[in-house]
C-alpha cells in the first residue's frame, strides 16, 4: 500500500508534468544559447577583456547584471545569466502557490484531506515539490555548462547559487501563504518583495553597497563562479531558507484550517450593475494584470531607449556580435538593428500576454466561475467576443505603450535619433497580424482541446527558435511560412514592405478566430 507521501508526489507530478517541463526547458535553452553564444561571439581574450571593461563602464548593465568578476567565457556566462534569478524565483513561487492556495481554492485540498493524513502534509509536500523543481532546473544548468566544457567545480557553484535563490523565494512564499487564502494575493505580495529585491540589487551594484545583503540576486552574484568561487553565500542563503520554512510551519500549525492571518473579505452584499456583464467580469479579473503589463512596457521602452547608445559602442567590440545583431534585427545600422530586435521581443511578449488571458479564462472555467455568467442572459458568443476583445486590448496595449515610450525617449534624448515616434509605432504595427495569429491559435486549442491548452507554449517557443535561429538552421520556405513572426518584415530596418506581405497571417488569424468561436459555442463547459 502506497503512503500518503507517494500519493501526493504522484498527484503533484501529474499536475505539473507539462508545466514544469516547459519552464525548465525554456530556461535551459536560454542558458544553452548564452553559453554557446559567448564562446562564438568572443573567441579570444582581447575581445572578452574589452567587452568586460565596457560592461563595467555601462551604468545600465552594471545595475541590471552586476559586476563582471572574470573576463573568461564562463565568467561572462555567469554574469549574463545572473538576472535569471528573478525568473527562477518566479518559477518557485508559482509552483508553490499552485499546489497550496490554488489547490484549496479549487476544492481539491478538501478531497485530499478526507484521507487519513496530517492536515499540513499537502502544504509541506508543495514546498518539497517546489524545491525539487528548482534542483532539477539547476542540474539542467550544470549539465549545459559541463557539456560546453566548463570546469565542474564552477558549474556546480553556478547551479547551487540558483538553488539557493529559488529556495529562498519558496521559503518566502511559504511564509506569506499564511497571510491570505487566495493564491493571487500571495503571488502579488511575494512578487512585490521580489521586485523590491531586484531594485535593491540594482542599487547595490551601482554603489549603495550597504544594501547588498537584502537581495538574493546579490548573493548569487557574490558567489563568483568561474572567478573567486565563494561557497559561503550559499550557506547564508540556506540558513535563511531554514528560518523562513520553520517560521512558516510554526504559524501554519498554530492557525486553524482555512483561516489566514488576513481575514477573507466577503465583499459587499450587492454587486454593482457592471458585474452583470461579461465586460464587468473581465475588468474586475484582468485590470490589475493589464495595467501592470502596460506600465512595465512603458518603463522598459524608456529604459531601453537610453541603453541603446551605450550598447552600440559595446556591440562593435565583437564582429561576431555585430553580425548576430544585424541578423536578428534585419538591419546594418547597429542602433536600428538593436531597436528592431527589441520590437520583435515585445511583439512576442504581447502574444504571451494574450495567451495568458485565455489561460485565466480556462482557470475560471475549471473553477466554475463561468457557469453563473452563462446561466444569465449572456450567450456563449457574447462571452467569447468579450474575452477575445480583452486579450486583444491587453496585447495591443502592450505593443502601443512600448512603441510610443521607446520612440519618444529615443527621439528626445538622442541628438540625431535613428527613429521617431511614428517610425516606432509603424514598426510595431507590422507585427500585429503575427501576434493575432498566435493568440487565435491559442483560442482554437482552448475551444477544441481545453486539457491540451498548454501545448500552445510549445508552439510559442518554436516560433521564437525559428525566428532567431533559422538563418543558422536553414529550414526550407515550406516550413518557415508557418511561423508568422519569421515571415514578418522589419519596417525599422528599411526592408521593402507592402501590406500584402502580412495578409496571410491576418487571414489565418481571422479564420482561426471564427473556428474558435464555432467550437466554443458547441462544446460543453467543463469544471474540473
Amino acid at each position: 500500500m502506497r503512503t500518503n507521501v507517494a500519493v501526493l508526489l504522484q498527484l503533484l507530478w501529474w499536475r505539473d508534468r507539462l508545466r514544469s517541463v516547459v519552464w525548465i526547458g525554456i530556461m535551459t535553452l536560454f542558458i544553452v544559447a548564452t553559453a554557446v553564444g559567448m564562446k562564438n561571439l568572443f573567441p579570444d581574450d582581447a575581445s572578452r577583456q574589452t567587452f568586460a571593461a565596457l560592461a563595467e563602464a555601462n551604468p545600465s548593465q552594471l545595475g541590471m547584471l552586476g559586476h563582471v568578476y572574470s573576463d573568461s567565457v564562463g565568467g561572462l556566462v555567469a554574469w549574463r545569466v545572473s538576472a535569471f534569478a528573478l525568473f527562477v524565483g518566479l518559477f518557485g513561487m508559482f509552483t508553490m502557490t499552485r499546489h497550496s492556495q490554488a489547490l484549496a481554492e479549487g476544492g481539491q485540498l478538501e478531497l485530499l484531506l478526507s484521507q487519513p493524513m496530517h492536515r499540513l502534509l499537502p502544504w509541506r509536500m508543495s514546498i518539497v515539490w517546489s524545491m525539487l523543481n528548482i534542483v532539477v532546473l539547476a542540474l539542467a544548468f550544470v549539465g549545459v555548462l559541463l557539456w560546453q566544457g566548463f570546469a565542474a567545480s564552477s558549474a556546480l557553484l553556478f547551479g547551487a547559487s540558483f538553488v539557493a535563490d529559488g529556495w529562498v523565494m519558496i521559503g518566502l512564499t511559504a511564509l506569506i501563504s499564511n497571510i491570505s487564502q487566495r493564491a493571487r494575493t500571495v503571488n502579488a505580495v511575494t512578487a512585490v518583495i521580489m521586485i523590491a529585491g531586484f531594485f535593491v540589487n540594482v542599487s547595490a551594484n551601482i554603489g549603495t553597497d550597504s544594501l547588498r545583503w537584502f537581495s538574493p540576486i546579490v548573493w548569487i552574484q557574490r558567489t563568483q563562479p568561474f572567478a573567486g568561487e565563494h561557497w559561503w553565500p550559499i550557506g547564508v542563503a540556506l540558513g535563511i531558507v531554514a528560518v523562513l520554512v520553520c517560521a512558516a510551519d510554526i504559524i501554519a500549525r498554530r492557525r486553524e484550517y482555512g483561516v489566514s492571518l488576513l481575514a477573507a473579505r466577503p465583499g459587499p452584499a450587492h454587486a454593482p450593475s457592471r458585474m452583470l456583464s461579461a465586460w464587468g467580469l473581465w475588468w474586475i479579473q484582468q485590470r490589475n494584470i493589464t495595467l501592470a503589463w502596460w506600465i512595465a512596457m512603458g518603463a522598459l521602452g524608456m529604459f531601453l531607449a537610453g541603453l541603446g547608445q551605450s550598447m552600440e559602442q559595446q556591440l562593435h567590440e565583437s564582429e561576431q556580435l555585430v553580425a548576430l545583431m544585424q541578423m536578428l534585427g534585419d538591419a546594418q545600422d547597429m542602433t536600428l538593428a538593436y531597436l528592431s530586435f527589441m520590437h520583435l521581443i515585445v511583439a512576442f511578449a504581447a502574444a504571451a500576454a494574450g495567451i495568458q488571458v485565455i489561460a485565466i479564462m480556462r482557470q475560471h472555467e475549471q473553477r466554475g466561475l463561468l457557469d453563473p455568467l452563462l446561466a444569465g442572459s449572456r450567450s456563449r458568443a457574447h462571452v467569447f467576443v468579450v474575452a477575445w476583445a480583452g486579450a486583444l486590448l491587453m496585447s495591443l496595449g502592450i505593443m502601443a505603450v512600448y512603441a510610443v515610450a521607446i520612440g519618444y525617449a529615443h527621439q528626445t534624448t538622442v541628438a540625431t535619433p535613428a527613429i521617431t515616434i511614428g517610425d516606432s509605432v509603424v514598426g510595431m504595427v507590422v507585427y500585429v497580424p503575427a501576434m493575432l495569429s498566435m493568440v487565435a491559435l491559442a483560442w482554437v486549442l482552448y475551444a477544441a482541446m481545453p486539457r491540451a491548452f498548454a501545448l500552445i507554449w510549445l508552439w510559442f517557443v518554436a516560433n521564437i527558435a525559428v525566428t532567431w535561429f533559422n538563418d543558422v538552421w536553414g529550414l526550407s520556405t515550406t516550413v518557415t511560412q508557418w511561423f508568422p513572426y519569421y515571415t514578418t518584415p522589419s519596417l525599422m530596418a528599411g526592408i521593402a514592405y507592402h501590406p500584402i506581405d502580412v495578409l496571410p497571417a491576418a487571414g489565418v488569424a481571422g479564420i482561426m478566430s471564427l473556428l474558435a468561436w464555432w467550437l466554443w459555442c458547441r462544446r460543453d463547459i467543463v469544471s474540473a
